[in-house]
């Protein structure tokens, strides 16, 4: 069964409109009708809270949608991808920037490379939560 027959048959069986069902995961009715419908799929972050509001496992949720499946691992692997890029490349202009500041004197040095490792820090922790499925 795809996830679109899933999420309509367990909010019907919970007596739950299309509009409570929205409110409740902070969507529009019409994205929730789109889902129903197959039209599109919920967003990744969606899914736990729509397994949590229609008290449904996420295997069961998922289960025998290959295409969500398949849409899901797309989605993690893009955004890997373009998180070690992001990385990288925030590696490699701080690193430049200390070696800079290291020819001026090592006061500077060590200053800008405590204040960017501190941000270089919070960067990479802020990536990391924001991939994290609540």
């Amino acid at each position: 069964m795809e996830i679109s027959h899933e999420i309509k048959k367990r909010r019907t069986e919970l007596n739950i409109t299309q509009e409570e069902l929205a409110e409740r995961l902070d969507v529009t009715r019409a994205a929730v009708s789109n889902w129903e419908v197959g039209r599109n799929y919920p967003d990744i972050q969606l899914l736990l809270k729509i397994s949590d509001e229609l008290n449904i496992s996420l295997d069961q949720l998922l289960r025998g949608d290959k295409t969500m499946v398949s849409s899901i691992d797309k989605k993690i692997k893009k955004g890997n991808f373009i998180d070690k890029y992001y990385i990288v490349f925030l590696t490699i202009v701080s690193t430049t920037l200390v070696g800079y500041f290291s020819f001026d004197n090592w006061v500077s040095t060590i200053i800008f490379g405590v204040i960017s490792g501190g941000i270089f820090g919070v960067i990479i922790d802020s990536i990391g939560k924001s991939k994290t499925i609540k």
